[in-house]
């Protein structure tokens, strides 16, 4: 059974598929292009957001019977199409939360104590604190929005804060002790802050629009750790130039290769990057030194949990 390994992973998920009956086939530089010359050879594929399995590809996968995606967000799955082919899915959210969590800290904790302005400030020769002076998180109402794994981990992290944590997920009904769960009315007019922890589906594309925003009263930061397409960065920018206590915080773009931007999209990053309450990472949220490690104990306990139940 050759299972395509498409990236760089921890060796232990090597050890574990062959301890399973497996024959992995470790092709981390392969290309898409590759990948569809190849893939009727294999009976599993395991995949980051590197390379895309649309129709055209699963189309090509006869003998395909599973899809694991080391992390979260399956935007780039043709899923509707692997399910009708009889082709599981497995993902690995779980394995990559914490990370998730503890860098919205990160982004929050910046945006309140001006770490980056600060420090830029003090390399140019000056040790000025009224510019750069701090709003505490204690007593911010923190909305979460989205609360699958992400969003509990950042939940747990932000005790002892002294924050009030509110969360809305529309699929979600029973609280866990961390934050209180709201409606998404209640989230808007409550929030001083948005945590954004959705996955990217139709439903939530383009989600957080300058409508949204508008009805948020409260709001002066944002921190979109999920999908680019999730929160419009026009009605973004828009949002957060009509005051000057509105801050950001973007781990995710809609387009992260600037070398495939046009020239509206570059105009657009160069608005982003040179913009002084906007903050942006490099889509590191959930890449830790110890990740690739949980990913693959998560994704080898899946695969051996569904080969103990069909036997």
């Amino acid at each position: 059974m050759n299972i395509l390994i498409t990236d760089v992973v921890d060796s232990s998920l090597i050890q574990g598929l062959i301890e399973l009956g497996y024959r992995p086939d470790y092709r981390p530089d392969i290309t898409q292009a590759q990948v569809l010359s190849v893939i009727q050879e294999y009976v599993g594929i395991i995949i980051t957001t590197k390379i895309a399995l649309d129709r055209s590809t699963i189309e090509k996968a006869v003998n395909l019977k599973f899809i694991a995606r080391l992390g979260s967000g399956l935007d780039h799955i043709d899923c509707s199409m692997a399910m009708n082919r009889g082709i599981k899915l497995y993902s690995t959210p779980e394995a990559n939360s914490g990370a998730v969590g503890e860098h919205a800290v990160g982004m929050l904790i910046q945006m309140l104590h001006h770490f980056t302005d600060s420090n830029n400030d003090v390399k140019k020769g000056n040790f000025r604190s009224n510019p750069f002076r701090v709003t505490e998180a204690e007593g911010l109402t923190i909305g979460i929005l989205g609360y699958g794994h992400t969003g509990p981990a950042l939940a747990r992290r932000l005790q002892g804060f002294d924050a009030n944590l509110i969360a809305y997920d529309k699929y979600r009904t029973q609280g866990d002790g961390f934050c209180q769960l709201v409606s998404l009315e209640q989230l808007r007019v409550q929030s001083d802050v948005l945590s954004i922890h959705l996955p990217l589906t139709n439903e939530t594309r383009c989600m957080i629009d300058y409508q949204f925003l508008s009805t948020c009263s409260r709001l002066r930061y944002i921190i979109n750790t999920s999908r680019g397409y999730i929160l419009d960065i026009r009605d973004l920018l828009r949002w957060t130039d009509e005051s000057e206590s509105r801050w950001a915080s973007l781990d995710v773009l809609d387009q992260e290769d600037t070398t495939l931007y046009t020239a509206e999209e570059k105009s657009m990053f160069q608005r982003l990057v040179h913009h002084p309450r906007i903050f942006i990472t490099p889509h590191i949220a959930g890449k830790s030194h110890s990740t690739r490690l949980k990913h693959a104990r998560v994704l080898l306990k899946k695969l051996n949990d569904e080969c103990r139940s069909s036997h």
